[in-house]
Formats: structure tokens, C-alpha cells, sequence
């Protein structure tokens, strides 16, 4: 429900949250990752990234093009 109310597209941001619970439950530290852009409107991506290597697509976000923070 409460992903419901989130002002952008959450699919990633589940799937992100899923694979980093399941690799801690495994005993691998993932890091979820967010990108995020403000400008003409707000666009949100997030991923997940394990020893600097991501295991699920960041696109274009992850080379800065599109702000990552």
C-alpha cells in the first residue's frame, strides 16, 4: 500500500529491497543503490551493487549522467 503513494515507478525499488534482504540472509553485503534526477520533473531509480559490481540493471544512472547521488 504504502508503495502505492511513492511519486515514481517502485518496481525497482522492491526488487532492489527483495535481493538485499535475501543476500544478507546469505551473508552478502549488497548495497542498495538510488539515483536520483530533479530536473524537468522527478525520475528515481534504484539497484543494487555488491563489491562495486551491480547485480541488477542501474542503466544510465550509474554513470552520472543522470545525477546519481
Amino acid at each position: 500500500r504504502a508503495l502505492g503513494r511513492v511519486p515514481w515507478d517502485s518496481r525497482c525499488l522492491v526488487r532492489s529491497c527483495v535481493l538485499v534482504a535475501m543476500l544478507a540472509r546469505r551473508g552478502v553485503e549488497g548495497r542498495l543503490v538510488l539515483g536520483v534526477r530533479t530536473e524537468q520533473g522527478f525520475e528515481a531509480h534504484a539497484w543494487v551493487e555488491v563489491a562495486g559490481r551491480p547485480l541488477l540493471d542501474p542503466g544510465p544512472w550509474r554513470d552520472g549522467r543522470l545525477g546519481e547521488y
